[in-house]
């Protein structure tokens, strides 16, 4: 894993120090290293262990893991939603108050066995699917819970057109001031959502407007 590789060269370490800093096995280190063992799918355990050793967060690991990818991998396949922008946002306020009600855990859980996904992508409805894919794997990030494996087809995918928070399309067009606000959106959208070109924050996860 390239990035990996970099953290390593730039601290000097080997893969037997970094075994031995992070407890973990030099033939799991193998496998991370060699992309035989997915990064995003590995125990949230292994790469805490992982970050501490190499004096980083989590999370710029997987940002960094992610970039790689993305760098590397194949355009991702555009799909276009003809469904109404309104579908979107009343779902996404439904499913943001469900998160709240119920808990990150069981939130993930509920998507996961109600089959959501799988029937608003198959029924085209791709804004809305791939939310829903977007907030199980940010979640599953969070809480340290691997990402569901039968969604992989679905994450080759991104919207042919970006979708923003309402928070940023109430922003008056005074001065470029809306434009600004995309921009801000984009910049610091969750990562497992900007990937499919919809771009909210965690301030709009957590307190929409």
């Amino acid at each position: 894993m390239m990035y990996l590789n970099e953290l390593m060269n730039a601290c000097h370490m080997s893969r037997a120090e970094l075994s031995a800093r992070s407890n973990i096995p030099e033939s799991t280190l193998r496998d991370i290293l060699n992309g035989k063992a997915q990064l995003d799918r590995c125990e949230a355990a292994t790469l805490y262990n992982i970050a501490y050793a190499l004096d980083v967060s989590v999370e710029d690991i997987l940002e960094g893991y992610w970039d790689a990818l993305e760098r590397t991998a194949p355009a991702r396949i555009a799909v276009h939603d003809d469904n109404s922008l309104m579908n979107f946002y009343v779902l996404a306020d439904s499913m943001l108050g469900r998160l709240r009600a119920t808990g990150d855990l069981a939130f993930i859980d509920g998507i996961d066995q109600n089959g959501w996904i799988e029937r608003l992508y198959q029924g085209r409805e791709y804004r809305c699917a791939l939310f829903l894919l977007g907030m199980l794997d940010y979640l599953c990030r969070k809480n340290g819970v691997r990402q569901v494996a039968r969604y992989d087809e679905y994450r080759k995918t991104r919207l042919d057109g970006p979708v923003y928070a309402l928070r940023t399309l109430n922003v008056n067009d005074d001065d470029g001031a809306f434009q600004r606000a995309r921009t801000e959106a984009e910049n610091n959208a969750i990562p497992e959502l900007g990937r499919y070109g919809i771009y909210m924050t965690e301030e709009d996860i957590r307190h929409p407007a």
